[in-house]
């Protein structure tokens, strides 16, 4: 059953929301969704849903982890047996890792070092298949619906803000 529940919220829960959150943000952001729309180019599709992935990382419970040895971060010592939360959505906003990060670039070089789908031997299993889909849905949607907008102020839009992946409720649009 858990295997069954993990399986729908990071196949479907996850893609699901980043598709919303991705269109909201490109909508915000018009230069940037008509590249997205317009573009023949796949590499420049893919380099824009790279970049919405680190830009809106909607994973937001951070990566616990306990230390098997004492180790210093950032001038810190954090000793053998203590806990950590690794929060990757605060790596992907890293100034020094990503300049101007709370701003969206889909033209952002060196992007594909964001943390969306974890690091290491913990990295999300479906990562291909969730760029893939991304890659797909941004373009047809965009070309489908060219004249697509947001159906209600930013105000009135509800965030999943106190879930497991972060999203929107409802995205209501017109075209």
């Amino acid at each position: 059953v858990q295997n069954a529940i993990l399986l729908l919220i990071a196949g479907h829960e996850t893609t699901a929301n980043m598709t919303a959150l991705g269109t909201l943000a490109l909508l915000r952001n018009p230069e940037q969704l008509a590249v997205v729309r317009d573009t023949d180019d796949p590499g420049r599709v893919a380099l824009a849903v790279e970049e919405l992935l680190r830009y809106l990382t909607i994973v937001h419970t951070g990566r616990r982890r306990v230390a098997t040895e004492d180790v210093e971060v950032a001038g810190h010592l954090v000793r053998a047996g203590e806990g950590v939360i690794l929060v990757t959505d605060s790596a992907n906003r890293d100034p020094e890792a990503f300049p101007d990060a709370d701003r969206l670039d889909i033209d952002r070089p060196g992007v594909r070092r964001h943390m969306a789908f974890g690091h290491g031997t913990h990295q999300c299993l479906g990562q291909n298949l969730a760029r893939t889909e991304l890659q797909l849905a941004y373009p047809a949607l965009l070309r489908r619906f060219p004249n697509l907008a947001t159906a209600v102020p930013d105000e009135e839009l509800r965030f999943k803000d106190d879930m497991l992946v972060y999203g929107l409720h409802a995205l209501p649009v017109t075209w």
